[in-house]
């Protein structure tokens, strides 16, 4: 039900606990492993407001995305980006429950920002923007073949 109240994420540690997992090794930054998460969801919808920037970089996370008052068309998107004080919502069917997820979320609490420069420019970049309505994904052919060694597919 998209009607439901949202749970407000003001930590890192409380996205943690949303999540069902460890709490953070530190409180203003966090990198969780996606395959690792396991929300609890009310009448198959999770929702929430952040209180922080999350960049993800996915495959196989499924649910239909609300981010605001807008569809986010996540089903083919590699990476996203949320900024704080937005409401995110998640329909989960049966099968989307059956999925593998693999990835990481970083997420990083403004004050972590706090007194660098990109903190007061982080408003400037358009994948953080409100208005964005799908996930930044890379094509095909430029997908990283292998994360870590950063070689490209042909």
């Amino acid at each position: 039900m998209l009607h439901a109240r949202p749970a407000r994420l003001k930590t890192i540690s409380d996205l943690h606990r949303f999540n069902n997992i460890a709490p953070p090794e530190h409180p203003l930054i966090s990198l969780m492993d996606y395959s690792k998460i396991n929300p609890t969801p009310e009448n198959n919808t999770l929702k929430w407001v952040q209180h922080f920037y999350t960049i993800s970089i996915k495959r196989n996370v499924t649910g239909k995305y609300r981010y605001g008052q807008q569809p986010y068309d996540f089903d083919e998107g590699l990476m996203t980006f949320f900024s704080p004080e937005q409401v995110i919502s998640v329909q989960i069917t049966e099968e989307d429950a059956k999925s593998n997820p693999t990835g990481w979320i970083l997420a990083v609490h403004p004050d972590f920002l706090f007194g660098t420069a990109l903190a007061t420019n982080i408003k400037k970049y358009p994948f953080l923007n409100y208005s964005v309505r799908e996930a930044l994904f890379y094509p095909k052919r430029r997908e990283y073949n292998n994360w870590n060694t950063g070689k490209y597919k042909k």
